[in-house]
């Protein structure tokens, strides 16, 4: 992985954990699918993150969503 790729992707975990506490906060409630699909289903998430950090695919955004979650979990 280059130097550049592996910052980008320091920066997408970064700002899924940020996202991760807003959830558990309280701040995506608004979300009706949060409380009845699994978690790493959240497209609205995804792109939310897609919008904070462009550049990765759906996929990349879901998988990073899915790690913050689950640390959040432990």
């Amino acid at each position: 992985m280059t130097k550049k790729k592996r910052l980008a992707r320091l920066d997408l975990a970064s700002k899924a954990e940020r996202l991760a506490d807003e959830v558990v906060a309280g701040k995506w409630d608004h979300i009706p699918e949060l409380k009845s699909a699994p978690i790493g289903s959240q497209f609205a998430l995804a792109r939310e993150l897609e919008r904070r950090c462009p550049g990765h695919t759906i996929e990349v955004y879901l998988e990073a969503f899915g790690r913050a979650w689950w640390s959040k979990l432990r």
